[in-house]
């Protein structure tokens, strides 16, 4: 009976998920579902009331009007590389890179963008804080 249990309990142990890997799950779940089908639902749940975006263009916007604005997007295709990670007590760090093909409000969106998002640990979990993207330009000659 006991070799049954361990049998049936081994599958279950290599699910468990590191902090890290939950984080980088729900983040670039979160950034697809927001920007190929306008559903803000996750970013709503996933975020603090006083979260902030810094958008490529340098514009500072409110949580509440990232929620309202998702429609204006129109993308195609988000790939998503995450390349650091750091967590810290209570925060958390991620960084990457976004290469992307669509629009805001009719103009094209950069290929490339880097993004930096943080999340800070609440009695609720892990909530996110704030997120940049910046758009990756290279320098002609450049390796791409």
């Amino acid at each position: 009976m006991l070799r049954i249990l361990v049998l049936l309990l081994i599958p279950c142990l290599g699910m468990a998920k590191t902090v890290e890997e939950e984080l980088i799950y729900s983040h670039d779940k979160q950034l697809k579902e927001y920007m190929l089908n306008h559903n803000v639902e996750p970013l709503a749940t996933m975020s603090e009331e006083s979260y902030f975006f810094v958008a490529a263009i340098g514009l500072l916007e409110s949580r509440e009007n990232v929620l309202k604005t998702a429609k204006n997007l129109d993308v195609k295709m988000v790939e998503i590389a995450n390349d650091k990670i750091v967590i810290n007590d209570g925060t958390a760090v991620l960084s990457g890179i976004i290469n992307i093909d669509g629009s805001v409000m009719g103009h094209p969106l950069p290929k490339k963008m880097r993004y930096l998002s943080v999340f800070v640990k609440t009695e609720n979990g892990w909530k996110l804080q704030a997120r940049s993207i910046t758009p990756v330009f290279m320098p002609p000659g450049a390796p791409a």
